[in-house]
């Protein structure tokens, strides 16, 4: 069986919600979301909130994913069990020159 990956946050680098929502059927083991990031030069860190949509309007808070960001990339996993029909990403802080974060769901 192949595994689908969505991308929900492309190189964002300030707070708020991710620009992509996606509807997504939430399989019985539930979906598995990725976060990675990183900055151009020293150190930053990011914490990015994993909400989720019955309606695609009212979103709630399903997990957090801490990132202390370096050059290379940083990344986070957190396994969402709850049965929500939309979710995204919102980065709550984010700090670092150049920092930027992702977020894939699987």
């Amino acid at each position: 069986m192949a595994i689908s990956i969505d991308t929900l946050m492309l190189a964002q680098t300030t707070t708020g919600v991710s620009a992509r929502c996606k509807e997504i059927v939430s399989p019985a083991g539930g979906k598995t979301f990725q976060t990675i990031g990183r900055t151009t030069v020293a150190t930053g860190s990011a914490t990015i909130a994993i909400e989720g949509s019955l309606d695609g309007t009212n979103y709630v808070v399903l997990g957090h994913a801490n990132l202390t960001l370096g050059t290379t990339d940083t990344t986070a996993a957190l396994n969402v069990t709850a049965n929500y029909k939309y979710f995204r990403f919102n980065v709550t802080a984010i700090s670092g020159v150049g920092a930027s974060v992702d977020g894939y769901a699987a």
